[in-house]
């Protein structure tokens, strides 16, 4: 992880999950910050700001169904119509995509990603381009490579690597 100054020591699932495969992960850190996310309906409360940078993790980390579940307490959490709403539903969204292209689901990863990069897109304002420690255009730009990637089958795996995260 990029720039993040907290001391976070993350640890991605023993194994990742792909529905109808395997079994999901159960316990672990996994289970802690997602409940104690999910306990919360504040978006700047402690446990949903680690919530928030362990999903970023797990993305990079390419464990995109463990993402998605730790991802949603915090987009729950985040003001409607918010531009951190958009920006974390953006990414529960790029992490769909990028699990539905590891099951083989080519299809459905493509319009996923659309969806993505339309939720991000809106995450932008003219004022600021850092919305929860992402900048937002940097941001879009590894979505729009994964989704070239998508469509030109090459390794969007590399992509979700290079993203820098700077998260609060």
């Amino acid at each position: 992880m990029s720039g993040n100054d907290h001391n976070d020591s993350f640890e991605a699932p023993a194994h990742r999950h792909h529905p109808g495969k395997n079994a999901r992960p159960a316990g672990g850190q996994l289970e802690d910050i997602t409940s104690a996310a999910a306990a919360s309906d504040d978006l700047y409360a402690p446990a949903t700001q680690r919530a928030w940078r362990y999903g970023l993790f797990l993305i990079r980390s390419h464990c995109f169904w463990e993402a998605h579940e730790v991802l949603e307490p915090v987009w729950m959490s985040a003001p409607p119509n918010s531009r951190e709403r958009y920006l974390v539903q953006g990414m529960i969204q790029l992490a769909n995509a990028c699990l539905k292209s590891d099951m083989g689901r080519r299809a459905a990863a493509d319009r996923l990603v659309e969806i993505a990069l339309g939720h991000i897109r809106d995450a932008r304002t003219t004022k600021a381009n850092i919305v929860l420690g992402l900048n937002v255009a940097e941001t879009l730009n590894t979505v729009g490579a994964v989704k070239n990637a998508f469509r030109s089958d090459t390794d969007w795996r590399v992509e979700i690597e290079r993203m820098t995260i700077n998260a609060l």
